[in-house]
């Protein structure tokens, strides 16, 4: 069997163990902590960005040889020992053993001179057997002190110096040895030059063809008569010539032509050349008119020239473009509408900013300029205050929301589109007329206006929980609660009559899933209309409560707010912060950054959480409810979340965990198979499972517990509360009835 060492846990990790060996090796794993602590931290600096050089350590070489395991086990201890000190070390073996699996299941192709440099630098290389006889006849070559066996030439390409030629013994200069086998020397240059001397030679042949060839050196002209043959119109024989006629290619607008340069024509019209019939495809050439001089006066708007004739006198030409169809005027476009101004004016607090080039988020500094279409997180503890249009009104984001601002419309001065979360919205009293802003939700929209200065709303809206494996979520799956917090507000959704609410009221809001009248039913990009309800009680999940503040939650929302620090991904710091939750992190912050993650549906880092054994259970907890909520948002890509389950856990674990986080109908609280396999997996060696399955069957059965906690890692001490719930099933049939 093999021995658990870092080398076989990178095999291990990078899959080129045979199965029988990875089998045990994974079963070993799982059994030890440190262990699988050890495999995830290797995964988790793997994936960190921005890691620096590793100062000083193990050289290449030594890496390498440990990797090919012939170093000595005192050379390996040393190596080992560095690499679970740093990070950096780590990372660095675990990245070069990863490429070096790759390589040997993908060969890439090595450049020569990339090989012939890595062949200078190994000590001792002779050239090949063809090679000896030049080698022999070249100079001496003086190794230097320190290297033995090293040549000076050897030694200047490790230095990177350039290499002198060597020089044969009549003092003759010769070509520098190669030290690559026979096999992997280049071509010579005359054969490397063969195909670009062709395709040279192509080139030239083309470029004489063309220069030489008749066709393409073709001066001659025509006669000028024959020219204009080709352009003057036929004239028919009975028509008097009394004035020179000018001819001229097409032109559609008016133009003064000088008829002093057309040839001088006979007033019988005898010599006029007369041109051969047109071909049925050629273009007729419009034909300018040139009146009578004394019958034709200037007319307001149209050129006249005087023109000398051969007795001086002055005529007008006039020219007439041929009628051509009017083009419709172009659309005018509506102007944009410019987007009022919006701050970030929070004076405490945390605001995050999604960064499509990075994909990643970043802290907003206070009294910061917002923009239209910018994606935003108001992390749990924190309200996020935005001032729009100069404090014309404003908008608040409660911890835990995700959301867009969005440019202004025709009927509204600007909307957003929330996510998840609960966004309020405020007219300040000494606000002048009452504003418009629209709620995007999903595909339906409420357009809130603010009647009354000092009128305050707020809606929350929460995504619908999957109850069942692989549930496809439409995107209209949601309930929300609209509050009228003060003042009056106006309510109203697409093609719905505007419904006033007063303070102190509650509507309950849900997507009215059916399609417009007029609309096609199979467009989605039409927004669906929604439904107000009065409630009587708020229901559990729609209720909106903030958090009594106390001076130690004050404390720790002062800890976590200074772990944001603007410039750096956000992401892998709450990964940081949460890792470290055991050591110096206090639960509650890391119950945050976990929730933070949530919102920003980092799916793997959540994952990575979920994996780790020894966080707060409220860490954990926060963990499983974001990984459902992640199912909810991304109902059709369930799968990704499986295949990073399975870099984590191991055997069946994976496929457990990921079918009890879709969770279960109401209905089958009554399903008897469905009972047995939760009690089942409440015996489970996994904590995670245990955790999850408890969760159901509470939830199923009414909310009994009998004793049971998932967190009792001894299967002796969970044995008489898994008794008590077998009893429990034995007796009803099921979880409930």
């Amino acid at each position: 069997m093999l021995r658990l060492t870092l080398r076989t846990l990178l095999a291990y990790l990078d899959d080129v163990l045979e199965p029988p060996e990875a089998k045990a090796l994974g079963a070993k794993i799982a059994e030890l902590k440190v262990a699988s602590d050890l495999m995830n931290r290797i995964k988790s600096v793997m994936r960190r960005r921005r890691l620096i050089a590793p100062p000083v350590g193990p050289d290449a070489n030594m890496v390498s040889d440990y990797l090919d395991n012939t170093l000595s086990p005192q050379a390996v201890n040393e190596v080992e020992a560095k690499c679970l000190e740093s990070d950096v070390h780590l990372a660095e073996v675990a990245a070069c053993h990863q490429i070096m699996t790759q390589l040997r299941a993908e060969p890439k192709p090595v450049e020569n001179a990339s090989k012939e440099h890595l062949y200078s630098l190994i000590p001792g290389m002779s050239p090949s057997a063809d090679e000896a006889p030049v080698a022999a006849a070249s100079s001496t070559r003086q190794p230097i002190p320190g290297h033995a066996g090293v040549a000076s030439n050897e030694t200047s390409r490790a230095s990177g110096q350039p290499q002198a030629a060597t020089h044969s013994a009549a003092g003759h200069a010769t070509a520098p040895v190669s030290h690559l086998p026979k096999q992997l020397q280049p071509a010579p240059f005359w054969k490397r030059a063969l195909v670009p001397a062709g395709l040279v030679a192509v080139v030239l042949g083309w470029l004489l063809l063309i220069v030489y060839d008749p066709s393409f050196n073709n001066t001659t002209t025509e006669p000028e008569e024959i020219a204009q043959n080709d352009t003057l119109t036929k004239l028919p024989d009975e028509q008097a010539i009394t004035t020179p006629e000018v001819t001229k290619p097409k032109s559609t607008e008016n133009e003064v032509v000088d008829t002093t340069e057309t040839p001088a024509l006979t007033e019988t019209g005898e010599n006029i050349p007369m041109n051969p019939a047109p071909p049925g495809d050629a273009e007729t050439v419009p034909k300018i008119d040139v009146p009578n001089p004394g019958e034709i006066a200037a007319t307001p708007g149209q050129p006249t020239v005087p023109t000398e004739d051969t007795e001086g006198d002055t005529v007008v030409v006039e020219t007439k473009p041929p009628a051509t169809a009017a083009e419709p005027a172009p659309k005018a476009e509506p102007p944009a509408l410019k987007s009022p101004e919006m701050v970030y004016d929070s004076a405490k607090g945390v605001l995050l900013a999604f960064d499509p080039q990075e994909n990643d988020w970043s802290t907003v500094a206070s009294d910061t300029p917002l923009k239209a279409d910018q994606q935003l997180i108001s992390p749990i503890p924190f309200v996020t205050s935005i001032r729009v249009a100069n404090g014309r009104y404003r908008i608040e984001l409660e911890g835990g929301t995700f959301a867009q601002l969005l440019a202004p419309t025709d009927q509204t001065a600007m909307g957003v589109r929330l996510r998840r979360g609960v966004v309020s919205l405020e007219r300040p009293s000494e606000s002048a007329d009452p504003q418009t802003i629209a709620i995007h939700v999903r595909r339906s929209v409420l357009i809130v206006q603010l009647l009354d200065p000092g009128s305050r709303c707020l809606f929350h809206l929460v995504p619908r929980e999957p109850s069942a494996p692989n549930q496809v979520l439409d995107s209209d799956d949601w309930e929300g609660l609209f509050r009228v917090q003060a003042g009056r507000v106006a309510v109203n959704s697409i093609g719905m009559a505007a419904l006033e609410v007063e303070g102190g009221q509650d509507m309950r809001v849900d997507p009215l899933l059916v399609p417009m009248a007029g609309g096609d039913a199979n467009d989605d990009s039409k927004p669906i209309a929604v439904t107000f309800r009065p409630l009587d009680r708020i229901p559990e999940r729609l209720s909106i409560s903030r958090p009594r503040q106390t001076t130690a939650r004050e404390r720790l929302a002062s800890t976590f707010e200074q772990e944001f620090v603007a410039g750096q991904p956000m992401k892998l710091k709450l990964s940081q912060i949460v890792q470290q939750a055991e050591e110096q992190t206090p639960f509650q912050v890391a119950e945050w950054g976990v929730q933070c993650l949530d919102l920003m549906e980092a799916m793997p880092e959540m994952v990575a959480v979920l994996a780790k054994t020894n966080l707060p259970e409220e860490a954990r907890q926060a963990a499983e409810i974001g990984l459902r909520n992640w199912l909810a948002l991304n109902s059709t890509q369930g799968e990704l979340m499986l295949a990073e389950m399975k870099n984590y856990f191991f055997d069946e674990t994976p496929d457990t965990i990921y079918r009890l986080l879709w969770g279960y109908r109401p209905a089958e609280a009554s399903d008897a198979e469905v009972a047995k396999q939760l009690v089942a997996w409440l015996d489970h060696d996994n904590m995670v499972v245990r955790e999850l399955a408890f969760y159901w069957a509470k939830t199923l059965s009414g909310g009994r517990d009998y004793g049971y906690r998932p967190f009792v890692e001894s299967k002796q001490e969970r044995s008489s509360a898994v008794g008590r719930w077998k009893d429990h099933i034995n007796n009803t049939g099921a979880l409930a009835k």
